[in-house]
């Protein structure tokens, strides 16, 4: 999906990304992990320091608008070593036509 010019304008750069996360998403002040998310993360790190070896997962997706007319469609994917004691995370982004 190709950004419309004006909504890529306006998220061309951090403040512009946040700004349009707060008029777009009701309660974006307040975001914190889900619960769901927060439990998928505790999991796999669980398992990983049973297991002793490195673990890793995709996350269930979760969705940002940033217009009306268009949604961030987000996935992260975390990554626990437990022999360096380290826990690494991506977030992947797809644009999509929002749907409410």
């Amino acid at each position: 999906m190709t950004l419309r010019l004006q909504v890529r304008a306006a998220v061309s750069d951090p403040r512009g990304l946040v700004s349009a996360l707060f008029t777009h998403n009701e309660n974006f002040a307040y975001c914190e992990p889900s619960p769901r998310h927060t439990q998928e993360v505790r999991k796999l790190v669980e398992r990983a320091e049973r297991l002793g070896t490195t673990q890793h997962a995709w996350l269930a997706p979760y969705y940002l608008h940033i217009s009306p007319t268009i949604t961030m469609a987000c996935r992260d994917f975390y990554a626990r070593d437990p022999a360096a004691r380290a826990t690494a995370f991506a977030t992947a982004i797809a644009f999509q036509a929002r749907v409410d």
